[in-house]
């Protein structure tokens, strides 16, 4: 991620902690006030699969500039993954059921000269991730492309989080049970000052 650009920010704290994303729904956000809606990925049943690339590309985040404010209390509280299971694959049958991103909560950002802000991205917690009953099966994720996440430059109280597009997941047939997931990158996310803006991010 590319830097976000803020003018005059006091005591800033941050926390990024990973994530595994496939969908993600931003609105945009006009008048200081910022929503990520849910993140909910649900069931993924996949047939036949064979050689194939799991990518995240670069996620990025472009200036945001920003007016004599210094913002306070930027929190992204819990971000919870629950269950993602790979279920029976016997002779080339995948599923991937319900992998669900829940409580992803935020505080409001108070707008308008406010010192001691502290911005943190709390636990994120990946829970139960299984993998059962491989047999005679090449198993791979294939292609799963979160492409340009732009956030456009903020000038005092505007702001614009442009669309995050989830490219082609292309999953194909698979032989001979072996199972490669292969990585997923999220590039530096570097945020600093925020100013005139009330910013929820509500998931």
């Amino acid at each position: 991620m590319a830097e976000q650009v803020n003018a005059k920010q006091v005591n800033i704290e941050e926390v990024i902690a990973e994530q595994a994303i496939t969908e993600q729904v931003i609105t945009k956000q006009i008048n200081a006030e910022q929503v990520i809606a849910e993140q909910v990925i649900t069931e993924q049943v996949n047939a036949d699969q064979v050689n194939a690339e799991q990518v995240i590309s670069e996620q990025v985040i472009t200036e945001q500039v920003f007016n004599e404010q210094v913002i306070a209390k930027q929190v992204i509280a819990k971000q919870f993954i629950t269950e993602q299971v790979i279920a029976k694959q016997v002779n080339a049958e995948q599923v991937i059921a319900e992998q669900v991103i829940t409580e992803q909560v935020n505080a409001e950002l108070v707008n308008t000269e406010q010192a001691m802000a502290e911005q943190v991205i709390a636990e994120q917690i990946i829970t139960e991730q299984l993998i059962t009953e491989q047999i005679n099966a090449e198993q791979v994720i294939a292609e799963q492309v979160i492409t340009e996440q732009v956030i456009t430059e903020e000038v005092i109280s505007e702001e614009v989080i442009a669309e995050q597009v989830n490219a082609d997941l292309a999953i194909t047939e698979y032989v001979n049970a072996e199972q490669v997931i292969a990585e997923q990158i999220i590039t530096e996310q570097v945020i600093t000052e925020q100013v005139n803006a009330e910013q929820i991010i509500a998931q």
